[in-house]
């Protein structure tokens, strides 16, 4: 049976946001200390778009070799929108580990495939699943 390496890491980044002075004295005219005060409320609260950002440093926090069942729970676990591939289709996508077999792997699935529900629109489906499964609830 095939085995793989994993290797688990922690990107750092460092994240710039740039708010107007005014636009916060509107929301409540203060000091400058108050300001930044409020700034960093907007931006905890996630209500600011990022201005710029820095990838600093990439560090490995472990290692560890599995097995192909293993590595078929862990891409259904890591990645719940791929829960619908083939075991085939998630074997090779952990076959093409760089960025030249990615390429032909993808191309390979494209030519398969109609359509790939897209990570962004799965996000966007279960959330709607899940509001309406509340509301049935309620």
């Amino acid at each position: 049976m095939t085995r793989y390496v994993t290797v688990t890491t922690i990107s750092t980044f460092r994240h710039r946001y740039v708010i107007p002075e005014e636009a916060l004295q509107e929301e409540n005219p203060c000091s400058d200390e108050a300001l930044m005060i409020g700034a960093k409320d907007f931006v905890t609260m996630e209500e600011v778009k990022e201005f710029s950002q820095d990838h600093i440093v990439e560090m490995v926090i472990d290692a560890s070799i599995i097995n192909e069942d293993e590595a078929l729970l862990l891409i259904d676990r890591d990645n719940p929108y791929l829960k619908s591939w083939s075991t085939e289709d998630k074997i090779d996508f952990m076959k093409s580990w760089t960025e030249e077999l990615d390429a032909e792997r993808a191309k390979r699935f494209q030519e398969k495939s109609n359509h790939q529900e897209r990570y962004h629109d799965y996000l966007l489906r279960m959330e709607k699943e899940t509001r309406e499964e509340d509301e049935r609830n309620i």
